[in-house]
């Protein structure tokens, strides 16, 4: 109540001293020009404090901290006064290519900030707890065939290119004799080709990103009937080859106690790319796309 008295006096005495309009002698008026004029102030506050550049112990340590892991030592005062320099430039520069929004639509610059984010988004999970032992199983079940060990082949090829309106099967013929008289002769039959001639204990999976889908199915199908004979041709994404099978171990599923080691560490990666997910999906629900026909 003492407050309120006083501004009222002080609000007299400001009407009877000033020689104001009527309007401006309301009590609401003078509010206006006074938060008007305090926000003004603040403006202006803010602007002045764009311009100045603070030198505090966290930035020295941090420069130092920086000078230190390149160099192996602390910098000397002159090398710190250049460190500083530099700094200032750089915030100056910063400052004046923000003012003038510079960094917008800059790609790079947009890269680099959601790279930041990203990162600061792998920061904020939480080590996750140890998992039951009907979560790793489950988490087992989900994922089986990446513990598995893959189908492994070891085979040669020859590759095969027939002589144009040529008799293909006389030179299948000739090949196989000259294969079975000279078996060394794989070396350096067929035609000129960057690929290798010998395949050890291949992944399938690595055979089919190099030969082709049709060239694994085909393997396969040989695989079911071993032979040391040289067969074929079949085809790949590279043209015809022939082909003799040494060695093939077909897929093999992994047992849960064979794994369990491996299973505990990737459920625990799976869970911080989870809980990574989550955090990001809460950002996302905060803004709405629309999307604008041309």
């Amino acid at each position: 109540m003492r407050r309120a008295s006083f501004v009222t006096k002080v609000m007299s005495a400001l009407r009877r001293r000033l020689a104001l309009p009527s309007f401006l002698r309301q009590r609401i008026w003078l509010f206006v020009l006074l938060g008007g004029a305090l926000f003004a102030l603040a403006s202006w506050g803010e602007r002045r404090a764009q311009y100045v550049i603070v030198l505090d112990g966290q930035v020295r340590a941090r420069l130092a901290a920086q000078w230190a892991g390149q160099a192996n030592r602390p910098p000397d005062p002159s090398e710190m006064r250049s460190l500083l320099q530099a700094y200032i430039r750089e915030e100056v520069l910063v400052r004046a290519a923000r003012a003038r929004a510079l960094q917008a639509d800059d790609v790079i610059v947009r890269r680099r900030l959601a790279q930041k984010m990203d990162y600061l988004l792998d920061a904020e999970t939480v080590a996750p707890s140890e998992p039951s032992e009907q979560q790793l199983r489950e988490f087992f079940a989900r994922h089986a065939e990446r513990y598995g060990a893959p189908a492994r082949i070891s085979f040669r090829q020859i590759p095969f290119d027939p002589v144009e309106q040529g008799d293909r099967e006389a030179e299948r013929r000739a090949l196989q004799r000259t294969l079975a008289a000279r078996p060394d002769a794989w070396r350096e039959l067929g035609e000129p080709s960057m690929l290798p001639r010998a395949w050890l204990q291949r992944d399938m999976t690595d055979v089919r990103r190099d030969f082709g889908a049709a060239f694994v199915a085909a393997l396969q199908r040989l695989a079911q009937s071993p032979s040391d004979d040289w067969q074929g041709p079949i085809v790949s994404t590279y043209g015809e080859h022939f082909v003799q099978i040494e060695a093939y171990a077909p897929a093999r599923a992994a047992a849960y106690d064979e794994v369990r080691a491996r299973l505990r560490a990737d459920w625990a990666s799976a869970d911080l790319a989870r809980q990574k997910e989550a955090a990001y999906d809460a950002l996302r629900r905060q803004y709405s796309v629309r999307v604008i026909d041309e």
